[in-house]
């Protein structure tokens, strides 16, 4: 189990399909951090005018000036952040919808199953994919936080900005937000890389059954798709407080309330779908 993972990740690591994924995700991540360079100096300026009308030192708030106000989960008006998104799902899971279709279509997987077995290749396999989903969608988030933390104070956000800014108590970790931000910060990377790879893995879902790669890799996008766009049709008919939207779940400041139950319920039913259709399809319905 371990050398056939080790294998599936190598594999991974020399998959230029996962390396466009990454590149995309940190162009779209510096896309984001680009466009919230003026705001973040408007703010500071705005703050400092708005000091010196006062004619108090120091008086003013801060706060609009803040890193954990522009960091990319954090925004969904600027044109990367509203691309990354949408398109989530896509980057997690293209490299390997492709390498997954073609293996099977093309038998590639035999060989790795003599050696380890079905079982110990599938799951070798599942947990390769959803690790790798998880980096390719988590790595955006990590390079934004650096990038903006280069021109953006880390100031502390108040908690009197909590109606403006939009985390309240309903939020995953909104206490862990407003007093150790870092933290919130790190987990919330964490966060992306859970719903990265649960997009990743939904490839189990189709994969084994496509004969062409380019619908392995969207078929998955669009079961989300749909996902997200009937969350959105229900909201409509049913007054509910927390976000609808799937996609949506990435972000800490949806529309809506994000709270950690249904977060984690996703990734948890997620996963678990696509591990049992997966392994079905080997152990069931594979010829050896």
């Amino acid at each position: 189990m371990k050398a056939a993972l080790k294998v599936e990740l190598w594999k991974s690591k020399h998959n230029p399909y996962f390396w466009l994924s990454v590149w995309i995700g940190i162009f779209i991540a510096l896309l984001h951090t680009t466009e919230t360079i003026p705001m973040v100096e408007d703010a500071r300026i705005n703050n400092m005018l708005f000091r010196h009308a006062i004619g108090i030192p120091g008086f003013g708030n801060p706060d609009p000036c803040s890193l954990f106000i522009y960091w990319m989960p954090f925004t969904g008006y600027t044109y990367g952040s509203f691309v990354f998104y949408e398109i989530w799902p896509l980057l997690a899971a293209m490299p390997f919808a492709w390498s997954y279709s073609q293996e099977r279509y093309r038998s590639y997987y035999l060989q790795p199953i003599s050696r380890v077995g079905k079982s110990g290749w599938f799951q070798a396999k599942f947990l390769a994919v959803f690790i790798s989903g998880g980096i390719i969608t988590a790595v955006p988030l990590v390079i934004s936080l650096f990038a903006q933390a280069v021109f953006a104070p880390a100031i502390l956000i108040q908690y009197q900005m909590m109606q403006v800014i939009g985390i309240t108590n309903a939020d995953f970790l909104a206490s862990v937000y407003y007093t150790r931000p870092w933290i919130y910060c790190i987990c919330w990377c964490g966060v992306q890389f859970l719903l990265g790879g649960a997009a990743a893995v939904s490839v189990f879902l189709f994969g084994s059954r496509l004969r062409l790669a380019a619908l392995a890799i969207l078929l998955p996008y669009g079961l989300f798709y749909c996902l997200a766009a009937l969350g959105t049709v229900l909201r409509s008919f049913v007054n509910v407080s927390f976000v609808t939207n799937v996609l949506h779940l990435a972000m800490a400041v949806p529309l809506a309330h994000n709270p950690g139950w249904l977060i984690f319920s996703f990734v948890g039913f997620t996963t678990g779908i696509s591990y049992l259709t997966g392994y079905h399809q080997v152990m069931r319905h594979d010829l050896f």
